[in-house]
């Protein structure tokens, strides 16, 4: 049933149709093996680089989880923090194994206005007893 679907969904995604595409990347992922998972990322890429919610919610899990992609969800936070994103730092900073690191990158985040940020380096600094300067954010 799955293959019947995808055979009249293909040509439709194909042309641009972003339902069709984010329609697509669920069957790929649900109801075939591993080898289709190229395709799945293929169709939810597409799907939410049209804007389409289906599309984002799905590359976003296949991203999160790794699933098919050799992206790395880190290197693409680290590309986008390293480019001056606010958001990308605090996102890497619960992604990276390295203390300093993630405390460094908090720091970041924080300076740069996200509130979020400022909370949890100074629940961190003080875990650290660093409580003079957790008082400071």
């Amino acid at each position: 049933m799955a293959t019947q679907v995808t055979v009249e969904l293909v040509p439709l995604a194909d042309g641009g149709s972003a339902e069709a595409a984010a329609v697509l990347a669920g069957i790929y992922l649900e109801y075939f093996d591993e080898s289709a998972l190229p395709m799945a990322v293929r169709y939810a890429r597409a799907a939410a680089e049209a804007g389409l919610p289906a599309g984002q919610r799905t590359y976003g899990h296949i991203l999160a989880t790794g699933l098919g992609v050799e992206e790395d969800l880190a290197q693409l936070f680290r590309a986008a923090s390293e480019g001056g994103d606010a958001y990308a730092a605090f996102n890497l900073a619960q992604l990276v194994d390295d203390p300093a690191e993630s405390l460094r990158l908090f720091e970041i985040a924080a300076r740069e206005g996200i509130v979020a940020a400022g909370a949890v380096l100074a629940d961190r600094l003080s875990a650290l007893d660093r409580d003079e300067e957790a008082l400071g954010w």
